[in-house]
Parts: structure tokens; C-alpha cells; sequence
């Protein structure tokens, strides 16, 4: 934050300068996270090799993550691998890389495909470690568990909280349904200014929603709860003025 805001700022800023700067900054925070995200999405990094795990990170993660990601895999690849326990289902190896004195003591539980490193990476960072990877690797593991792909690190943390990062259960882009459902919400805070404006949404609205209810196939309870945890989320974001479409 000190990087992002101390060209911006000063230390005998009035308080209606601090808050133009202020806004100034996060809409400047703003247009180059978008811009990342969008380029994450079109644009796929040069793959190291076309590894399953690899493969998996690249579809996932955005680029920076997915550029730290490699790097550990690439130093995997230099690791030694030495078993040094088994208690029922879960197995210690010991991972080290003698050219950086690194040494990691891994757990693997076969049963459930979970590991753990001593040197805590994961729970730090939300990325698999050289150290967990080579122990992957060293099991013949080639795809990445659904728990060790953290949803915030992907291109798609802000579409809503479905567990597939790109299609929805009923089979719609999600990218897509954001679009429409922020368009719905932004129209709503517009009209918020002003009462005959809120008046004629109101009754567009009314009429929209009973030709959408004959439109809608039968929905479960369990998908109307999804979307309206995704809506909640939504609406978090565009009730934020520097959110608003006008």
C-alpha cells in the first residue's frame, strides 16, 4: 500500500485533497487489476512443458500466480525425494536441494490425496511448495487436488462462489451471468436519485419479472440459494460509488 499511495500523498494534505487523491488512487488500483484480469483471461503464459499440473495451474490461476506457481515446479524438478516414515495411510519424505540448503519434511495421506509441508508455504502463500509438488510427482500424481487451487488465486474469484470456475451447474458462462445481473443492480442504484425514475423501474420490473417466471424452467431450492448468495455478492461491489456504470 505504501508503493501505491506515498506518490499520491503527503503529509500536510488537506482533508478534501486526501479524499480526490484517495479515490484517484483506487480508481488507478482499480483499472490496472482489471486490466490483469482481463489480459489473464485471453492471454495464457508459454508452458514450461505440457504437463498435466502445469496445464491445470495455467487454466486456473492468474498470470503472476500462475508465474510463482512454475517457479516452484521448476525447482521441484532439482529436488531429492527420500521416504522416512509410514503411519498407516500417511507416508513423511524428506525433500531437500542441496545447492540451496532447502529441506522440507512432507506428509502425503494416500487415502485422501492431502499433503503438508513443514515449511508452511501453502498456508502462507495458497500455493503448493517445491517441496509438496515433488512428492506429488514422486507418487505419480500429475493433476493438482481441487483443495490446493484456492479460488481467490484464480481468474475467476470474482464470479460469484461457484465451485466451477467457469460454467455454472446449469450450464451458463459465469462471466456472462455477472454481466447481466451487475447491469440489473447498476440500473437500480441509478434510479435511486430520483423518485419518478425508481417508479417507472419499479414497473418495468414487475413486468420483467413475470415474463422471466414463465421463461424459467423449475429450479431447485439449493441453485435459488446459489444465486442469491452470488447476487448478495454482487451487490457488495456495486453499491461502491466508483463501481457505478452511469
Amino acid at each position: 500500500m505504501n508503493n501505491n499511495f506515498k506518490m499520491l500523498f503527503y503529509r500536510k494534505l488537506p482533508p478534501s485533497k486526501f479524499m480526490v487523491q484517495y479515490h484517484r488512487a483506487l480508481n488507478q488500483l482499480r483499472e490496472k487489476e482489471s486490466t490483469e484480469d482481463h489480459d489473464s483471461r485471453l492471454h495464457k503464459p508459454n508452458l514450461l512443458a505440457d504437463i498435466p499440473t502445469l496445464i491445470e495451474a495455467c487454466e486456473s490461476y492468474t498470470r503472476a500466480v500462475y508465474k510463482d506457481f512454475e517457479e516452484e515446479y521448476k525447482s521441484q524438478l532439482a529436488c531429492l525425494c527420500e521416504p522416512v516414515g509410514i503411519e498407516g495411510n500417511i507416508y513423511t519424505f524428506r525433500v531437500s536441494m542441496p545447492q540451496r540448503r532447502s529441506v522440507g519434511l512432507v506428509e502425503f495421506d494416500s487415502s485422501n490425496v492431502s499433503i503438508t509441508c513443514s515449511c508452511k508455504k501453502f498456508e502462507c502463500n495458497g500455493i503448493l511448495c517445491m517441496h509438496a509438488l515433488k512428492v506429488l510427482n514422486y507418487n505419480n500424481i500429475l493433476q493438482l487436488p481441487n483443495r490446493y487451487l484456492l479460488k481467490r488465486w484464480t481468474k475467476y474469484a470474482k464470479d460469484g462462489l461457484l465451485s466451477n470456475p467457469q460454467m455454472s451447474a446449469d450450464g451458463l458462462d459465469v462471466s456472462y451471468k455477472s454481466k447481466v445481473i451487475r447491469k440489473a443492480i447498476n440500473v437500480v442504484v441509478k434510479g435511486a436519485f430520483s423518485k419518478e425514475a425508481l417508479d417507472l423501474i419499479e414497473r418495468r420490473l414487475d413486468r420483467c419479472m413475470a415474463e422471466t417466471e414463465n421463461a424459467l424452467p423449475n429450479t431447485q431450492p439449493e441453485k435459488q440459494m446459489e444465486d442469491v448468495i452470488i447476487v448478495h455478492s454482487l451487490q457488495q461491489n456495486a453499491v461502491e460509488p466508483n463501481n457505478l456504470l452511469f
